[in-house]
């Protein structure tokens, strides 16, 4: 996440952030502490991240998912995590078998 930037859509418009950018953006909205909010990144994706918040996962381009929320064991966790991400749901929400 060091000195990369990404596209992002804040307030309705698009922008180009730093994840730094995107961290302080994300602590102004919640009122959480930015660094609340780097530590549990860390401790979700570890240091170096994960597929799931690559933007690059296939089907799920563009998606970051940086808390996995949804994500679980079986199946692929990481595609069950950036399907939330993407759709506020996931199969597994849903009662679905993969």
């Amino acid at each position: 996440m060091e000195n990369k930037k990404v596209k992002v859509t804040v307030d309705g418009k698009e922008r180009e952030m730093s994840y730094e950018e995107i961290i302080l953006e994300a602590a102004k909205q919640s009122g959480m502490s930015p660094y609340s909010i780097a530590t549990k990144i860390i401790q979700e994706v570890g240091s170096k991240g994960s597929d799931s918040v690559s933007g690059k996962y296939p089907g799920y381009e563009g998606y970051y998912n940086f808390y996995n929320y949804a994500a679980s064991d079986g199946g692929s966790p990481i595609a069950k995590g950036l399907e939330y991400a993407k759709n506020g749901t996931s199969s597994m929400t849903r009662g679905e078998k993969e």
